[in-house]
């Protein structure tokens, strides 16, 4: 997939994503495995996937009080 947007520790955010980008720089490519568990959306495929990211730009977001 390309231009995917990943909030580094959201609710929804795989925390294989979370653990293996943070402290990433722009321009920076990393490469990990994630496990899904069988019961998964995954499931019936394979379980254990190989990703390659790399990391176009970063932001922050903003808060409200």
């Amino acid at each position: 997939m390309d231009d995917v947007l990943i909030e580094i520790g959201g609710k929804n955010t795989v925390p294989e994503f979370s653990q293996h980008l943070t402290g990433a720089s722009a321009g920076e490519e990393r490469t990990f495995d994630v496990s899904y568990p069988e019961d998964s959306a995954t499931s019936g495929w394979r379980q254990d996937f190989v990703y390659t990211v790399k990391v176009n730009g970063i932001s922050r977001k903003a808060f409200r009080s």
